[in-house]
């Protein structure tokens, strides 16, 4: 019996539009573990609720469920704790952490904030769920009714990072920092913690990934700049890429 994916996330181009998802789904990808996506209707798991969010994605095996990010990670450790994915040698182990936590907290408060703050990527994101009507119950629903109480949930769980004080114009600079800073990373390796794929690489990648999504026309103009980091970005892909997810075409 395959494991079971519960996430806001299926096998067409919206599979970037929720990083968490993103980031197990690409993790059991990589890992060669056999599972199927069970896509959730957004609204319904909703309904204006600001802790609906923290149980996606979910991870059930058989009889047990695993609710989100930490835990299924924390599972998938537990099934496969030889994986080189989960291996860092002690010497690294601080600078992943520390790579792990920002992360998982100043790169997600970014890509929400770029998209349902900065106006262009709110605009890009409705637009996202126009094309996933799947996820809808009624076609014809005003998108704002949709992405506004998505847009409360993730609010509420990043709201108090430094970039949700920024304007919009600023908030690109803030951007711009963070693919700095892993051009710096990148600079002589494949990967930011050398020349093998880490966990830390796919949980930043499925959140620069989505910000660049949402910040699409600054995307554009900025990603030239740092070729290493597109580099980094379409590796990370490459190597997780399965069925259940897509090639990310944002990024060419």
């Amino acid at each position: 019996m395959n494991k079971i994916l519960y996430s806001w996330s299926g096998s067409d181009e919206i599979e970037s539009f929720s990083p968490s998802c993103s980031i197990i789904n690409r993790c059991l990808s990589l890992l060669n573990i056999d599972f199927d996506i069970k896509a959730i209707p957004l609204v319904s798991e909703l309904n204006g609720a600001k802790d609906k969010l923290t149980g996606l994605p979910i991870i059930q095996d058989r009889d047990k469920k695993f609710f989100g990010v930490r835990n299924a990670i924390k599972y998938l450790k537990e099934l496969r704790e030889k994986s080189e994915l989960f291996q860092v040698p002690q010497s690294q182990m601080v600078q992943e952490q520390m790579l792990r936590d920002w992360a998982l907290t100043s790169l997600r408060a970014s890509c929400v904030y770029m998209s349902f703050i900065n106006p262009n990527g709110y605009a890009t994101i409705k637009k996202k769920f126009q094309k996933a009507a799947k996820y809808q119950f009624d076609k014809q629903e005003d998108l704002n009714k949709v992405a506004e109480p998505i847009k409360e949930a993730l609010l509420h769980s990043t709201f108090s990072f430094d970039i949700f004080r920024l304007e919009p114009e600023l908030g690109n600079s803030h951007l711009e920092e963070q693919l700095k800073y892993i051009d710096g990373l990148v600079t002589t390796n494949e990967f930011l913690l050398g020349n093998q794929i880490k966990l830390v690489d796919i949980i930043a990648y499925c959140h620069l990934s989505s910000s660049l999504l949402a910040a699409s026309d600054f995307s554009k103009k900025i990603r030239p700049k740092y070729p290493r980091v597109s580099r980094w970005l379409l590796r990370v892909a490459a190597q997780t890429r399965s069925k259940n997810n897509i090639h990310p075409s944002h990024l060419d």
